[in-house]
This record gives C-alpha cells, structure tokens and sequence, in this order.
C-alpha cells in the first residue's frame, strides 16, 4: 500500500487506565487520506505497513490502534458507496474525540450529524462501531461492525474489528476464530494486520484457558527475525505460567527495540484482559497472578 503516511489512525481509548492512547490511538489521521483512496483495491487501513524497526518490522506501526480496543480504521465508505466529504471527516474526527473524553451522548450525537447518503454505508458502521467501542458498548459495537460487513462483506477491517468487539465481550474462542481468518487472507498482502491478529489469537487462548493452543501459534526465538507480535506473545505466555519476571523481562526487551507507541500496542490487549495496569507514566505493568 505505498504512499501510505508512516502513521495511520486510530481507534480506542483507554478506559481501564482512565488516559486516551496516541495511536488506535494518537494520530487519528482519518482526513489525511483523499477519498479517492477507497477506489484502490486493497484499502488503506489503521495500521501502518512501515517496516521500520524502531516503529515495528512485519507488524502494525505506532498508529495503528488505541487503548483498550485493537479496532483497526480504514478510510473511504466502501466500493459504489457515497464518498464522506472533508466536513464528514472532521466530523468523525470529533465523534472519536468526544468518545475518548468519554462524552458517550456528543460522540454518538456527532455521528448522526453525517451526510444523510452516508447513514447507511460502510464508513458511517465503522465509525459508530468504533465509538461505540471507545465507549466500552462492546456488544452495540458488535452489531455495528457486523453492519458495516452487510455493507462491504469482504472487508477484513470490519471482521478485525467484530472480533475485536466480541473478544472484549469475554467470547475468546469466537473471536479467535475470526481473528485467525484475518489473519490468514492477510498474510501475503498485508503481514502488518497478519502478525497483529496473530498476537490476538494468542491472546484469546490464554485467556480461555488454553495455554497449549496459544503456545503452538508462537515460534522458537530466531535471532533477527523477531517481531513485536512475537515478543509480546511471549510476555503473555510467561505471564500466564506466574513467570511475572520473566515476563516483565521480556516486555523490557522489546522496550529497547521498538518504540514506545508499539509498546503501547500491544500491551493495551494485556490492560483490557485485566493483566496489569498502566502506571503514572504510562508504561504498562504486569500484576501477579494467583490463579
């Protein structure tokens, strides 16, 4: 997807922390991109193809997500859909704003203060998901993406994103399942969105209790061929056998190769499984398991 800026939007906030991420979070560059985009055969998405190893090689750039939500963003209303408008992109703009304030009512009100052509689109399902998600209504948000998959039933943002949605709402071996069809019809065209929805597998096995399941989706070390899904899986794993130095070990690893927004990344997944917390600066923190 070349010409894609280095760092493309974004989608979340971080409730269980009480802070709004800078990336799925942070850059919320959904105006950046000409509308014209949505033509392209494979869509622009949130997540950036950047290879770069301080911003995460093979996985998603530092914009790629938010804070407690790994929703990915695309732009456009879909094919032979209206196009938003640039008074329409502002307006989603606000609408994840005001949802990452936690103005529920303002968030959902600038939404419906779309385009009328575009109520019943692809772009205006996904972003409703996505506030609704922000805003902690996983299972609206749910119905939302699945709207948004009616409207544009090949697109793989709308299937990452309800299964992100359905992870969140505690159904871990449903949105495995999905997770792994994303991550299979990217794996060629897209490995950034493959490796990510790699990294969510693992976490909705772990997190269903089956461990053996998750390990066999993480490959031995390989010196120079390590990516920021494998070394967070990893974490996760070592989190999981009550290994909490082993784990924060790992995490302080990956910290020296990539960057901060990745690390923001991928531990946002550890924060809405209830894993560990942010603390004053910021940076996630495993808390010990007792069972």
């Amino acid at each position: 997807m070349p010409g894609l800026p280095e760092a493309i939007s974004a989608v979340t906030c971080c409730a269980a922390s009480g802070r709004v991420l800078a990336i799925l979070l942070a850059g919320l560059l959904l105006a950046e991109l000409p509308a014209e985009a949505s033509d392209e055969k494979t869509p622009p998405t949130a997540v950036s193809v950047t290879r770069d190893r301080t911003t995460g090689e093979g996985v998603a750039g530092p914009n790629a997500k938010s804070r407690d939500s790994g929703s990915i963003t695309k732009i456009g209303a879909g094919k032979g859909q209206p196009l938003p408008t640039q008074a329409d992109r502002e307006l989603a703009l606000r609408a994840r704003q005001l949802a990452q304030d936690g103005n529920t009512d303002g968030a959902l009100a600038a939404v419906e203060q779309l385009n009328p052509a575009l109520k019943d689109t692809a772009f205006y399902f996904e972003l409703k998901g996505t506030v609704q998600t922000l805003t902690k209504h996983y299972g609206k948000a749910e119905s939302s993406f699945a709207e948004m998959l009616v409207k544009e039933p090949d697109s793989y943002v709308g299937r990452f994103n309800r299964a992100e949605a359905v992870m969140l709402q505690g159904r871990y071996l449903e949105a495995e399942t999905e997770f792994a069809a994303v991550e299979k019809e990217r794996s060629n065209v897209d490995p950034p969105v493959a490796d990510l929805a790699r990294f969510k597998r693992v976490a909705c096995l772990l997190a269903h209790g089956s461990f053996l399941a998750a390990q066999l989706l993480v490959p031995p070390v390989e010196e120079g061929k390590e990516s920021p899904a494998l070394f967070y899986s990893r974490a996760m794993i070592l989190w999981v056998r009550k290994d909490v130095p082993g784990a924060t070990r790992v995490l302080e690893e990956a910290r020296k190769q990539f960057s901060a927004q990745v690390d923001d990344l991928y531990t946002d997944t550890f924060v809405e499984l209830n894993w560990g917390v942010r603390e004053a600066s910021g940076q996630f923190k495993f808390t010990p398991r007792f069972r």
